[in-house]
């Protein structure tokens, strides 16, 4: 008999084929969580150019429209050192004073949009510390990415994937809610949009779930194009997201999109099967060759692997040593650092982050 692992099973049923690529295009939509819950803020969060708005103008543009309009932007614009117009303050009168006080209303430009959360909730000049809290909220949210990897080789990959997936559609909707209602101050809005930013990225730590699905789902000589699927499915997404953007250039009914997108994904990943892979080291057997079946049969090649899941579930070996001797985390470091090749990829990867 062959040596005992995962891999092995692989080679009597096929690494690749139709049920797989069919699993593989289901999995890789998860990629559209982290796309539209990061690249969307790109243009829901868009700052475009903007100035105070002039006093005694009621209907004041950021475009000029006429001459006696550039004549009161001009006593009322203070310029800059650099004899650029200063975006934050207005004079106090309009005599020439060099008196400055900080403007309370801003005009934008609906050059590239029509409206955003910035012209919206005016996160400009002292309210742009905002738009750097929600952007910070972000990116300690997508620190749950080692979280999700450790329960989801607890709990299933599947299964946390799911879990993950549901609870980012419902902060989706609250979210393009908060965004489309009027029914709370300014104030406490700006603040629960901060604690959605938080919960909305954490909840979008699926990427490394899907690599690792789609990885688990075919064998060793193929995993470079399974994961590429995710990969490939990340950037298209991001380019779809873009386009509608494009289109969509009201930041209001762009978060309406996406929430309807993220929605859509928990609908039919239940059709997804666990990891055969978890499933043989959890003592599953019955589970897993249910799955590996279906992929056998798709790619019609004979069931021989019984066997072999039965040596791999008795042992439990696969990347790890038996369940009944866990390595510890200083013993995992020391492995870790003793592989230079291991250390140097590591190396690149945070270099590319």
């Amino acid at each position: 008999m062959k040596s005992l692992r995962h891999e092995n099973i692989y080679e009597d049923i096929g690494e690749i084929g139709p049920y797989q690529i069919f699993l593989f295009a289901l999995v890789s939509t998860l990629a559209a969580v982290p796309a539209l819950t990061g690249y969307g803020f790109v243009f829901i969060g868009a700052t475009p150019d903007y100035r105070c708005k002039i006093p005694i103008l009621q209907h004041d543009t950021f475009s000029i429209q006429n001459q006696s309009h550039y004549e009161s932007f001009v006593k009322y614009m203070p310029r800059t050192r650099d004899r650029i117009f200063n975006k934050c303050n207005l004079k106090v009168n309009s005599s020439g004073s060099e008196e400055y006080a900080a403007c309370t209303e801003w005009v934008y430009s609906t050059e590239q949009y029509d409206s955003t959360l910035v012209t919206e909730w005016n996160l400009v000049c002292s309210n742009y510390h905002y738009k750097g809290l929600y952007l910070n909220m972000h990116f300690i949210g997508t620190c749950g990415v080692v979280l999700s990897g450790i329960l989801s080789d607890r709990f299933g990959r599947k299964k946390i994937a799911y879990i993950l997936l549901s609870l980012n559609a419902i902060f989706a909707v609250l979210s393009a809610i908060l965004l489309n209602t009027n029914s709370f101050d300014l104030d406490i809005k700006r603040s629960l949009f901060a604690i959605l930013k938080l919960l909305y990225a954490f909840t979008s730590n699926v990427y490394s779930i899907a690599i690792t699905l789609v990885i688990e789902l075919t064998g060793p000589n193929r995993r470079i194009l399974a994961s590429n699927f995710v990969a490939i499915s990340f950037v298209l997404i991001s380019i779809v997201l873009a386009s509608v953007a494009y289109f969509l250039r009201n930041f209001q009914m762009l978060s309406v999109f996406i929430a309807c997108v993220t929605c859509l994904i928990p609908t039919y990943f239940w059709i997804v099967p666990e990891s055969p892979r978890w499933l043989i080291l959890q003592k599953r057997k019955t589970e897993a060759l249910r799955i590996l079946s279906k992929i056998s049969k798709s790619n019609k090649k004979p069931m021989n692997f019984v066997e072999e899941i039965e040596s791999l579930q008795n042992s439990a070996i696969s990347l790890y040593r038996t369940t009944d001797e866990k390595l510890e985390f200083l013993e995992l470091i020391k492995f870790f650092l003793k592989k230079r090749l291991y250390v140097f990829r590591t190396f690149i990867l945070v270099i590319n982050w």
